[in-house]
């Protein structure tokens, strides 16, 4: 893919000195944001801006990650829609009617309480592009203690990001973070940043995934650990060499007739 950008820029320079500057030749960026994309309702997987089911909305279980039944690498079960969780007037994905965890437009939520600790959310992007696609991968997953109220109590929390082998499902961690609530008491709305800054190359269905676990259970008031993923995925579609060069040829074509126009005109202004 990078000869091909870069063969494509030759092009386009070379062009520029004959024909001017040929903003075609440029890459166009493609980009997935899920708070962006996200459908209430429809299908899981569901689908992206352009329509490709891309989105999986999973739970699963297991121990946290120093654990010897690490969740992330478990199997997960798709999670269903909600239209009205728990009657606060909007819908998210969950485990059932009501049950914990869920995934709504802009967070995955770990529930710990007692009977929901033990089920835990992963969103998963699927990639949609044939071949091997190089991806830029960058934004944020921002943790927040939550509860009744808005307020959250210290547990350690468990954070994976990473990736799924599209032929095996073998899942493989690419960061993982276990951290602790900023302020180590009761307030409200605690929160981190946990920055992501990578660039990775997939095959086609291959997915990435993130997932959060808070390690402590609370009863009988509850608690709750939610992660937003404010995570951007992008990558670089550059015409093919044939449609590059027919874009060349158009130019160059299109260059010429005005040049003989505008040659025509002083001439003819010469003769009068």
């Amino acid at each position: 893919m990078k000869p091909r950008v870069a063969i494509v820029h030759v092009c386009c320079a070379v062009a520029g000195l004959w024909l001017g500057p040929i903003q075609s030749c440029g890459a166009e960026i493609i980009e997935w944001r899920r708070q962006a994309e996200f459908t209430p309702g429809g299908t899981n997987p569901a689908g992206d801006s352009q329509g490709s089911p891309v989105w999986r909305y999973e739970w699963t279980t297991g121990t946290g990650l120093a654990g010897a039944d690490p969740w992330w690498d478990n199997p997960s079960t798709l999670m269903v829609w909600d239209p009205d969780w728990w009657g606060r007037g909007f819908g998210a994905w969950s485990r059932g009617d009501n049950l914990s965890p869920m995934i709504d437009r802009n967070l995955l939520t770990h529930n710990l309480y007692t009977i929901s600790f033990p089920y835990i959310p992963i969103a998963k992007w699927i990639n949609p592009k044939p071949g091997e696609t190089e991806f830029s991968v960058t934004g944020a997953l921002k943790v927040v203690w939550n509860g009744p109220g808005f307020v959250g109590s210290p547990t350690q929390v468990d954070v994976v990001y990473g990736v799924v082998d599209g032929q095996t499902g073998i899942p493989s961690i690419l960061s993982s973070w276990t951290v602790s609530k900023p302020i180590p008491t009761d307030s409200v709305l605690d929160h981190l940043f946990l920055p992501i800054s990578h660039s990775i190359t997939l095959s086609e269905g291959d997915a990435l995934f993130w997932t959060v676990r808070g390690r402590k259970i609370f009863s009988p008031h509850g608690r709750w650990i939610e992660m937003w993923d404010l995570v951007r995925i992008q990558t670089e579609v550059v015409p093919s060499p044939g449609a590059t060069t027919l874009l060349i040829l158009a130019a160059a074509l299109s260059n010429s007739v005005r040049r003989r126009e505008t040659h025509n005109v002083r001439h003819d202004r010469v003769r009068a």
